[in-house]
């Protein structure tokens, strides 16, 4: 899931830059809402508002599919669908071949959305430099964040 969701993110800051509001110049300010925005919708919504604003490439469309249907095989079937499997040394294995598989193939996806968020970037003369604070940012954002909540715990606790 940890990959599926870089692409949901990547997906997400696409939808705000390289396929987003077009020629208007956002504020920084405007850009965190917008991203925040799409971060709270599903990735089948993201791929869906990528299709209203672009004809998708058959490749790209291709392998969004792909990655929503890994994302939606993981959160609804695929541990029961394993169940027995997971009972013997030898199921396990399969499945470690399995899930290494498709997180190679949404890190892959993932690298891709993030280059052409790069590029955008550069475009719009966001320089290494700024990419880089950006990121050391979000990194003291989500040390401030007090860390992760507890699975279960409801958005903004960090209990359990």
């Amino acid at each position: 899931m940890y990959h599926v969701q870089g692409v949901e993110r990547e997906l997400a800051m696409l939808l705000c830059t390289e396929f987003g509001p077009g020629l208007k110049k956002l504020t920084r300010s405007e850009l965190r809402k917008m991203v925040e925005s799409n971060n709270q919708k599903t990735f089948g919504t993201l791929v869906k508002n990528l299709r209203k604003v672009i004809n998708v490439p058959a490749d790209l469309e291709a392998r969004l599919g792909k990655a929503v249907d890994i994302r939606n095989d993981l959160a609804h079937e695929y541990f029961w669908e394993w169940a027995y499997e997971l009972t013997t040394w030898e199921g396990r294995e399969k499945m470690i071949v399995d899930l290494t598989e498709a997180a190679a193939f949404l890190e892959t996806l993932d690298e891709d959305l993030t280059n052409l968020n790069v590029a955008w970037a550069r475009r719009h003369g966001i320089t290494d430099k700024g990419l880089q604070k950006h990121e050391q940012e979000l990194i003291a954002r989500l040390k401030a964040s007090g860390g992760p909540r507890k699975l279960g715990a409801r958005r903004g606790s960090r209990k359990g």
